[in-house]
Order: structure tokens, then C-alpha cells, then sequence
């Protein structure tokens, strides 16, 4: 009570001092006495400030007062910028990530990011508001009409609870546009819950830290210049990495804590994987190093990812067939520690190359 309410007598006055934004509650049938002491008519009554008053000694022995202290409902503003883009911006095929990545980043630099959430998803062109209870977002067409427009809004609205919205195309960024935040502090004591949540990436090759970083949630990513990554972790969270995770990105610790962390090591999106060894179940096992398998090709993987990649052997090696007839040809994509790789998109082509074999 001492931290929002005081009582100091003052020769034959009572002070009562209250808390900014606190009011103390005092009813009749709770704290009669203490009326009497503040020299108030006994009848519900409310310190909204602090005040003195005239010490009243009671007739009768003083027993125990029931007091209210209750917190004033205050409305705090914010005022969200949209993006950082500026007028040089043309990457129009990744804004909507960029876009809902800097606003989720903008709220918690502006300390307020557990106050809502945007999450989007790329595959339904589709993103998910959530507002916490205490929490109203006010969008208004005067100050964000192509953000409103690109959520498919046609009017001033108040976003509370959890909302979807399909996303409208637009011809161009939305520069210099933004939102209000209004929280509403209520007089309730917050209760911890701890929200545990798995997050299982797409198993394959990723072809550039972009097409990575999408694939995360609540997570603030960035590719630094030299090749390192910096993580944003919103308060009172915590990240637990795979070991497999962890060394991709190239951080030491497994577990990363609420803050901004920046990898230790550079970003390996190749994994460590040099070469893809390329087998065949049509051609006879032969041997491999010290060991026996059906292998066709290794083949060294590119440092450098384009949106096609072509190679040519202009020497193609022959090896004898399994069996005479084939109705179905399989082909396996291992690393050098034969675990499978996959392509988290395109299309891989092989051609083979069959000669009659020479007596």
C-alpha cells in the first residue's frame, strides 16, 4: 500500500498522499472509523489527489478499515510508422515480408512489441493482426491509404482482438504512412504464462538469407554486408536452437535471450555441403572411396546460387546397368555424410547418357 498510498500525521493534520494516476476508494461500511479520523461525512467517498485534513479523533476504539486503491484506466499513444522504404525502393514482389517484418521490428524498438502482432503468410497472401486486449489499433485513410488499401480497407477503422486480412495488390510502396497504438493500462496485476512455441523450418536448400529469414516468426532477421546475421528477439522471449540451426546461422550459443544478437560466425546456407552426390538405383554399385554404392556423379555445388544453374560433362561416365528392361528410373541427391538434399523450390532436370556396351 505504502508505494500508492501515505498516511503522515502532521501536528492535528492528516496527509494523505496518492500515487499519480492512483485513487483511494473509502466506503461507510468498510472503513467508517477512518472516516471519522479524516473528518469526512460517513458516506462513500473518493481521494482522487493528495489532500490534508483536519485529524479527527474517533469516541470510540479504532478497528480495522477496509480501503479501495484503485488504478486509474490511462491511455497511452503511439504512433507506428509502416516501413522505412523510401522513394528508391522497386522490390515490389518482397515488400509485403519487408513491410510486416519493419512494422513488427518498429513496435519493439518502440517498446511496445508484445502489443500486437503481424504475421504473414506468403504462401495465401494473407496476414493475421493480433491486438492484445488492452490494445486498439486505429488505421485512418488519411494518414495510410495504400497500407489500408493493400489490407483491403475502405474506411477508418479500430483493429482489436484477432483479425485476416487478404492482401491487395499495389502499384507502389506505402511511404511516410502510419497507424496509432492506444493502450489502456488497467488496474490488474499482469499474470505470467509461458508460451512455449515450435517452429519447424522447410527441410532443403535455400537460395539466398531472404528466402531463409521468411520462414521465421516473431523473429526480427537481418543479412549483414559482411555475411553475419543479427537477430531481434522481442521481450520476455527466448530462442532455442537446433545445433543444426544454430551452426547454419552461425551462432556459438543454442540459446538466445530477449535482445539483439549478432551471429558469431557467417551465415552457412550451404550447410557445410560442398558436393552433391548423385545415385542411381539402375547402375551397378562400384566402388566409392572404401565403400561400394551406385553412384553417377559428384557434383560441386555452386558458391554462388543463380535462378538457373546448367552443367554440361562434356566426358560422361559409363557404368553397367542393373537390369536389361527399366519401367522406372529413381535418383537420389545425398551429401558427402549421405543425408538426402532437397530443393526448398524449382525443378531439378538429369540427363542420361546410354551406349550399348562393347563385348
Amino acid at each position: 500500500m505504502q508505494h500508492f498510498v501515505l498516511f503522515a500525521l502532521d501536528h492535528r493534520n492528516i496527509n494523505v498522499h496518492t500515487a499519480p494516476n492512483y485513487e483511494l476508494h473509502l466506503t461507510a461500511a468498510g472503513a467508517p472509523r477512518l472516516l471519522t479520523m479524516l473528518n469526512l461525512p460517513r458516506e462513500d467517498g473518493i481521494i482522487k489527489t493528495s489532500e490534508s485534513f483536519v485529524f479527527r479523533k474517533p469516541l470510540k476504539t479504532n478497528k480495522d478499515n477496509v480501503l479501495k486503491i484503485i488504478a486509474r484506466n490511462l491511455k497511452r499513444h503511439f504512433i507506428i510508422r509502416t516501413t522505412r522504404f523510401n522513394h528508391k525502393f522497386t522490390d515490389m514482389d518482397n515488400m509485403h515480408h519487408e513491410l510486416f517484418q519493419h512494422i513488427n521490428f518498429n513496435l519493439m524498438q518502440t517498446g511496445i512489441g508484445e502489443a500486437a502482432d503481424f504475421i504473414f503468410d506468403f504462401k495465401e497472401d494473407k496476414v493475421e493482426i493480433t491486438v492484445q486486449k488492452n490494445v486498439e489499433l486505429e488505421f485512418r485513410l488519411l494518414y495510410a491509404p495504400i497500407f489500408m488499401r493493400m489490407l483491403s480497407m475502405t474506411k477508418d477503422v479500430v483493429l482489436t482482438g484477432k483479425t485476416l486480412h487478404v492482401l491487395q495488390k499495389v502499384d507502389r510502396p506505402p511511404l511516410n504512412e502510419y497507424f496509432r497504438v492506444s493502450i489502456t493500462d488497467k488496474p490488474t496485476i499482469p499474470e505470467k504464462v509461458k508460451k512455449t512455441e515450435h517452429l519447424e523450418l522447410e527441410v532443403g536448400f535455400y537460395k539466398n538469407s531472404e528466402q531463409l529469414c521468411s520462414s521465421f516468426k516473431h523473429l526480427a532477421f537481418n543479412h549483414l554486408a559482411n555475411n553475419k546475421v543479427k537477430i531481434h528477439i522481442p521481450d520476455a522471449s527466448t530462442v532455442n536452437l537446433q545445433d543444426g540451426l544454430r551452426d547454419l546461422l552461425g551462432f556459438k550459443k543454442s540459446t538466445l535471450y530477449c535482445g539483439t544478437h549478432i551471429s558469431d560466425y557467417q551465415l552457412e546456407l550451404d550447410g557445410g555441403i560442398t558436393e552433391i552426390y548423385v545415385y542411381s538405383d539402375i547402375i551397378e554399385s562400384h566402388f566409392v572411396g572404401d565403400t561400394i554404392a551406385p553412384l553417377l556423379r559428384i557434383i560441386p555445388v555452386m558458391s554462388t546460387k543463380e535462378d538457373q544453374i546448367v552443367i554440361n560433362y562434356q566426358r560422361p561416365l559409363y557404368f553397367p546397368l542393373r537390369k536389361n528392361y527399366i519401367d522406372c528410373i529413381e535418383i537420389e541427391l545425398k551429401s558427402s555424410s549421405g543425408d538426402g538434399i532437397i530443393f526448398t523450390s524449382g525443378k531439378s532436370h538429369l540427363v542420361l547418357s546410354f551406349r550399348r556396351r562393347t563385348v
